[in-house]
């Protein structure tokens, strides 16, 4: 479990497939449970309390938004996971397995404020995109690899940084 950096949330990691926030007064959920395949063994707040990390057994870890519940991008996969952490900016997230391997990964949005590599980074993170006549479409097998191996080439998005 993890409190929040202000103390005013929990995060707790369950043998259910779950983890949860929690008003720290009240023992209050918020919001929905977070899902994976199997237990999550570890926990993490970002330094703003925007988002939390989470490890599982089922080899990924999560990065969800606090205030929607929601997965931030694709799982980061690696090994049964039994530790997570947060840099102190929160741009990059440390994942350690049980493969004695612990990885460090970019999780920032790219630093350029043009619009196409926003758009880029919002369509990986989310798995959608929005197509000429301003629809969303999802981004599915090759056409999300291939917009993954774009922003990757920019150095932003999800890579292990090291091992």
């Amino acid at each position: 479990m993890a409190y929040s950096p202000d103390g005013r949330m929990l995060l707790t990691g369950n043998d259910d497939n779950t983890a949860r926030l929690w008003l720290a007064a009240t023992a209050e959920p918020l919001g929905p449970p977070l899902f994976h395949q199997a237990s999550v063994l570890a926990v993490a707040f970002s330094a703003d309390s925007q988002r939390v990390l989470t490890g599982s057994g089922d080899t990924t870890a999560r990065l969800w938004s606090v205030a929607t519940g929601q997965p931030l991008g694709p799982p980061l996969t690696q090994g049964p996971l039994w530790a997570v952490a947060f840099s102190p900016d929160g741009r990059t997230v440390l994942t350690g397995s049980e493969d004695n391997t612990a990885r460090l990964w970019s999780v920032q949005p790219p630093r350029e404020a043009d619009t196409a590599s926003i758009n880029l980074w919002l369509a990986v993170v989310t798995g959608l995109a929005l197509d000429e006549h301003d629809a969303v479409q999802m981004l599915v097998g090759n056409i999300w690899r291939t917009s993954r191996e774009r922003l990757l080439q920019h150095g932003t998005l999800l890579a292990p940084l090291q091992e």
